[in-house]
Parts: structure tokens; sequence; C-alpha cells
């Protein structure tokens, strides 16, 4: 351990006197190495026994308390914590691991997920990574616990930068549990703005023999690490979940014979996390395939049910005065706004014709994704070309400036309508087509943004030739 770091200290930072644990890597990667699996697997299995007892009741709820004490939204993160559970459940670890999705072989040989025989001649040993750096978002504490927990079962090493906001919640969660594996767990929280915490990161990113950097972040973020990982000799892979956002595509005449139906499930998709995860509807498009049906009765019943939703927020009125603008801009364009009477515009519905209102607009008034709550604009088309067009260009939007591309389609239409969504995902290179169940949901086969973690967090010892006859 002492050959992590160059002798030379820099400003006096001594990093391995602040994390102790770093001499204590290379001989907990050797322990993990010599764990069963199956004892990762029971440990899982531990937590998920905890939660249905009182005391693991009231550890969850603590944890919701202390979430909406510090500001996250009750709805939001009853959810979170609700799904939270999920990450725990054996079914959910077994649909994960022994997965066919990622490879048929996997899903048939349940007892050692570490020894898989293909044929007589070629089979192969699953091994870990080794040493996992994993930066969190700000913005939901899912995703990085969902990485944390899957990156130890897979047998690594796991260390975790996190906000100072959310250190305390998952810092708290975890030692927490009656797991074993926060063993196995290191967390930080060090921040980039501050010069001492930033010689500390640099030292950890740069020195130590990483094999994975998972970043879930921003632009900010992953340009960030991508730039200080470029220093470490041990060229570790970097598994970056990029800023993406989520539309929606509606069959106008699905509207109109389900005008309750997508009013409130499309108002429950907007809703949750406060329109700010990637999978979130941030623009969408409504086929015109029937010239009789006026949809004005739906956009009603969505800000109805949008008001239903709502949890007013302590934001400035800068913002809104802002949006006033904005909003009267595109009325003047052409575009019809649709407001709440209870909450006025912060909750707003633009219907705009062909083409974004956004289009026209000035940087000064482009209201970027991350300033809007309860917001959407729906554009109107005649065909899927211009679907592909409008979606295919939405990164170049000032007001998805930081947006990369498109993660999630949510679609409300009929079979052919929805098929012809499958094909939009492949044009326009989109991860999901769901409904609005899961728009935080996810389902425990899928990959996250196009990939497994599990795959992302192991390898593969090929076991060829005579040898196979030994596994």
């Amino acid at each position: 351990m002492k050959n992590f770091f160059n002798q030379k200290k820099v400003q006096n930072v001594e990093i391995e006197e602040k994390f102790k644990w770093i001499s204590k890597i290379d001989e907990q990667k050797k322990e993990l190495i010599n764990q069963d699996i199956k004892f990762r697997f029971d440990e899982i299995e531990k937590i998920n026994n905890f939660f249905s007892m009182p005391n693991g009741k009231n550890h969850l709820q603590k944890l919701y308390n202390d979430m909406v004490s510090s500001g996250f939204p009750e709805v939001s993160s009853k959810l979170e914590v609700e799904l939270l559970k999920e990450i725990f459940n054996q079914k959910t670890i077994n649909d994960i691991f022994y997965n066919p999705s990622i490879g048929p072989n996997k899903s048939k040989l349940k007892k050692d997920y570490n020894k898989i025989v293909i044929n007589k001649e070629y089979g192969f040993i699953s091994a870990p990574k080794g040493l996992i750096f994993i930066v969190g978002s700000s913005n939901t504490i899912l995703p990085v616990i969902t990485s944390i927990i899957l990156s130890y079962v897979c047998g690594n090493v796991t260390i975790a930068q996190l906000s100072k906001l959310h250190i305390k919640f998952i810092e708290f969660f975890l030692k927490g549990l009656p797991f074993k594996g926060c063993d196995y767990i290191h967390l930080t929280n060090l921040d980039r703005n501050n010069s001492n915490d930033l010689e500390y990161l640099n030292k950890l990113i740069i020195n130590l023999p990483l094999n994975v950097l998972n970043v879930w972040g921003g632009e900010e973020s992953n340009s960030f690490y991508y730039k200080m990982l470029s220093e470490n000799n041990h060229r570790p892979s970097i598994l970056n979940m990029e800023p993406l956002t989520g539309i929606v595509v509606i069959q106008k005449s699905y509207i109109e014979k389900h005008t309750e139906k997508v009013s409130k499930e499309l108002a429950e998709a907007i809703s949750i996390m406060g329109q700010q995860l990637c999978s979130s509807p941030t623009e969408g498009y409504i086929l015109n395939d029937t010239k009789v049906f006026s949809e004005e009765n739906f956009f009603e019943n969505f800000i109805t049910n949008l008001e239903k939703f709502y949890t007013p927020s302590s934001d400035g009125d800068f913002e809104y005065i802002k949006l006033d603008r904005v909003l009267s801009y595109l009325v003047d364009n052409g575009s019809k706004v649709y407001n709440s009477k209870i909450y006025g515009n912060k909750i707003s519905i633009v219907k705009s014709k062909g083409l974004s209102a956004f289009n026209k607009i000035n940087s000064d008034l482009s209201l970027s994704i991350h300033q809007r709550r309860s917001f959407l604009e729906l554009i109107e088309v005649e065909n899927f070309e211009e679907i592909y067009k409008l979606s295919k260009s939405i990164a170049h939007k000032e007001t998805h400036k930081e947006v990369k591309n498109i993660q999630t389609i949510l679609t409300f239409g009929d079979k052919e309508f929805t098929r012809k969504v499958f094909k939009l995902a492949r044009l326009i290179g989109a991860f999901r087509v769901v409904d609005y169940k899961y728009i935080l949901n996810r389902y425990p086969m899928e990959p996250l943004d196009g990939k497994h973690l599990i795959n992302e967090f192991t390898y593969q010892i090929g076991i060829v030739g005579s040898p196979v006859s030994s596994m």
C-alpha cells in the first residue's frame, strides 16, 4: 500500500493519515476474492429481512424524515425510500445477476454466478475488477447506493465520493444496517471548491490503483474527473452516467379515448423528483392523427392533476418573474400557455405547433430545464419524421444546454404507435421506452443508460480446453 502514493507530500497533505482505510485496501481485496459470492448475497438478504422488523422500519423512517427536513420533496422522498428497499430484495438481486439480457447462460446456471461453463472446451470465471471509485449525483440517492451495493456484491472494494448533503443520509443509512459489507465501503465528501479538499481528492483519484471510476453527475463533474483521471497510471476505465433527459410522445387519438388516464399519468411522471431526473420528460410531442378532437379538456385535466402533485417551494420570486417574461414571449410567438388557477405560472404547460417555441428565444429567456418545475412544452406534429428531427436536436437547444442525449421516452398510444416509438428510440439512441410507472423506478434486468453495472464491475477469466472439466 505504501507504493500507492509518491513519497513527496504536496503542501503537507498527509493523505494516508486522513484516510486510514487506504492501508487496508490490498488486504480487503484479498478477503473479498476469497469470500464466496453466496456470503455477499446472504448479507443482502439479512438487510432485506431487517427492513421488515421494527428497527428496520424505524431506520427507513428516520432516513425519510432527514431527507424531508433537508428540503427534499415529501412525495419523492417517500418514493426513493420505497424503491431503496427493492435494491436489497433477493429477487431483485437475482434478476440483476442472473439476467438473460446480459447473456442467456447466466440466467440458466444459478448455482454459482462465479463459474459458468459454456461447453466442453470453454467456460469462464467471473472476477471483481478490484477497486471502484463512485461519484454520487446531488439530486437523488438511489443511483449511488445501487452502484455501491452492486460493487460490493461483485466483490470490489468501493470508495464513494458524496456531496455534503448526501453523505449524511447515505452514511447514516449504511452504518445503521446489519451489514458486514460496510467494512469494504469507504465514504468521502471532499469539496472541489475547497483548495485543501481538492488536494486530497487529486491524490485519491490520481494515485490510487483504481479499476473503475463511476461518475453520476452533470457535464462539469464529468469533465473534472475525466481530466484528473488521465494522470492515473493505472488506466482505470470510466463509467460516466452523463446528463440526459426524457421526452414524452403522445398519439392524439389516444388522448381522445383516454383523456383522464393520460392527463393523470403524465402529471405524475413530470412531478416525480421535481422533473430533475434524467428520465423526467422535459419536452413532448403530440402526433396529430385525428382532425376532430379538440384537446382543451385534456390540458385542463392535465393542469388539475399537476395541482394535486404540486408541493409549494420556497423559491424566490426572481425565477417566476423571468418565467412570466418567457411565457409572454411564447404567447406572442404563437404558442398557447395553460396555467394553474391556484398556483399561477408555477405550473405551466405550453402547446406549440410544428416547432419548439424555445428555438426562437434568446439565451436570456432560455429557461433551462434545471430551472423549471411543473413545466412542459408539448409540440403538435403531423408525422414521426418531425418527432425524429425535434428529438434529435433537443441537446442543441439553449434550454437543454448540458444534456447529451435522450435517456427515456414515455409513450402514450396504441400498439402500432408504440412500435413506431421503438423505431424512434433506435434512431435517436435513446436507452428506454417506458410507461409512467418507470420514470423513477427501474426494472432490475434493464441496463442503466445502456450499461449493465455488474458487467462494468467484473471481468471474465477465460477457462479454455481441458481445465474446463475441473470447473
